[in-house]
């Protein structure tokens, strides 16, 4: 009973969109969608708007779930990140794509190439309503917990301190200008990239911005979005291993406390 009246609070029709692509008749998906839906009505008071997070202030801290045994380490560094309505939103794509978004970014050459760590280590930024997330993730031996996780915190900050390369800036800007053209070449592409944008509350317009916006990204804006983003004094860490094997070492990038009492 709760559950039904939660989704009946939370899925109706003024908080939907319904999109159709394809080879259509738009009189007569209309029709039909007055007939599919033309009956829902909302029920009750919608939630309220979900309030924009902020960073907290303090000492750095380091969540470890215990795995016992474990051989590897699995930690994710996160951040908060920006709206996309934001305007520094091109350069944080182009940024993230840079430090870790991909098999030439830094992230990846120094723990896989470099340091032999791991084998897919990555970062990736996330659009949400209100504000984004910044995230660098990667399995790693036990041994090199410590390692690993002190070369995630140097590229953050390398990020943060330091311009990309003309190289890296236009390798970053066509790999996201490539993904984008592949995903807009099926209906189902289209319907995806309109309702996120929607979600976003962004206009149907916006696609035919996003290559541009990208292309005219520069490395003082990346470097710029960087420090928002990347500042290693806020990141919040969450470590999963046998926590007797690398709490101490851990211990070493700031509080560590365990997963009960960190969640």
């Amino acid at each position: 009973e709760l559950l039904a009246s939660e989704a009946a609070r939370r899925l109706r029709p003024d908080r939907a969109l319904l999109l159709v692509a394809g080879d259509v008749e738009p009189g007569a998906a209309l029709a039909a969608a007055g007939e599919a839906f033309g009956g829902w009505r909302a029920e009750g008071q919608p939630p309220p708007p979900v309030p924009a997070p902020v960073a907290t202030a303090g000492p750095r801290r380091i969540v470890v779930l215990d795995r016992p045994g474990s051989v590897q380490t699995e930690f994710l560094v996160g951040n908060l990140g920006i709206a996309r309505t934001d305007a520094d939103a091109y350069a944080l794509e182009i940024a993230t794509t840079v430090y870790g978004g991909s098999f030439t970014s830094r992230l990846v050459q120094n723990l896989r190439e470099e340091k032999g760590y791991t084998y897919s280590p990555g970062a990736g930024a996330s659009w949400l309503s209100g504000c984004g997330t910044v995230r660098s993730f990667a399995a790693v031996r036990t041994e090199v917990t410590g390692a690993a996780l002190n070369e995630v915190l140097y590229e953050m900050e390398r990020m943060a301190t330091t311009e990309p390369t003309d190289e890296e800036l236009e390798r970053a800007f066509r790999r996201e200008a490539g993904a984008l053209a592949i995903a807009l070449q099926t209906a189902a592409g289209v319907a995806d990239e309109l309702a996120r944008l929607w979600v976003l509350d962004l206009p149907p317009g916006e696609v035919g911005r996003i290559v541009p916006g990208l292309a005219a990204v520069t490395k003082g804006d990346i470097r710029r979005v960087s420090r928002r983003v990347f500042g290693t004094g806020s990141a919040r860490i969450v470590a999963v291993g046998d926590a007797a094997a690398i709490r101490e070492e851990l211990g070493t990038f700031g509080e560590v406390v365990d997963g009960a009492a960190g969640a």
